[in-house]
């Protein structure tokens, strides 16, 4: 007996038109089911595309971010809250998907130096490695430079903190961040599903940083990008917790970070610093 093949939208006649509606019906339902359980989880879908012919659907494809919450970014400042805040992060189980830091090309020695230690810690705690990110200057009015301190020998002038401004962390640290979170795939998926990137800043609880938190949340309420936390704050640390706590990671109590061009250096630092 020959083989007898049948397709949708084959004229079968009234009894299999009918079968042919019914089981276009119930298809039309399944698919109006699935794509309203999966519009419920639209924090997850990236796109949903469905071509339907003669009843029968001949194309579908399924994008999903698989990145459930939203991506959470430390901004590592190389220095004592901030390593500590990594050390509370491993304590809590939450693991940060991305650790930057911004390079000015004139840290201190002691921090250029610490980097290999916190990430060999970071490697035993299955975190991702420290991502170092560079201002690239373009242009040069009085020639060229790459770093902060060659910028200032070259244009003959102080760092903008001398000046009571803070155009230096703009520029060679927030920028290049920022730069990098611009083409970094999860920053980019969350964008473009209204979501926000979680940026962890390294403020304590301390008197002394509660100016800087304050200044800081002030600037950040509106930023349409960023949803920035404070981690260190939320626990209670202060200054002397965070050491307590690096220790207690044995790991050193890194030095100061900061510039050692900055203006804000005290005369006992100056002690410190190495012949340049």
């Amino acid at each position: 007996m020959p083989e007898t093949r049948f397709r949708f939208g084959d004229r079968l006649g009234s009894h299999g038109a009918q079968q042919e509606t019914i089981l276009s019906i119930r298809c039309a339902a399944l698919l109006r089911f699935w794509v309203i359980a999966l519009l419920l989880y639209n924090r997850i879908i990236r796109s949903f595309q469905i071509e339907v012919k003669y009843g029968k659907v001949l194309f579908m494809t399924l994008q999903l971010d698989l990145q459930f919450e939203t991506p959470l970014v430390v901004a590592y400042g190389g220095g004592v809250d901030s390593t500590a805040m990594l050390i509370g992060f491993k304590q809590r189980s939450i693991r940060p998907d991305l650790i930057l830091t911004a390079d000015p090309g004139s840290e201190k020695d002691a921090t250029y130096q610490y980097l290999p230690k916190i990430n060999r810690w970071l490697e035993e705690a299955s975190f991702p490695q420290v991502q170092i990110v560079r201002y690239r200057p373009q242009q040069f009015k009085y020639g060229p430079y790459r770093s902060l301190a060659g910028n200032c020998i070259r244009n003959a002038t102080l760092p903008s903190l001398a000046f009571g401004r803070k155009a230096c962390s703009m520029k060679w640290k927030v920028a290049p961040q920022h730069a990098f979170c611009a083409t970094w795939k999860p920053a980019v998926r969350a964008w473009r599903s209204g979501r926000k990137v979680r940026k962890a800043i390294g403020f304590d609880s301390g008197v002394k940083d509660c100016m800087r938190y304050a200044e800081a949340a002030a600037n950040a309420h509106d930023d349409s990008r960023y949803e920035y936390i404070y981690p260190l704050r939320n626990w209670g640390w202060d200054r002397d917790r965070c050491i307590r706590e690096i220790i207690a990671a044995s790991l050193s109590a890194p030095a100061k970070s900061a510039c050692f061009c900055c203006p804000s250096t005290k005369p006992a630092e100056l002690h410190d610093l190495e012949a340049w």
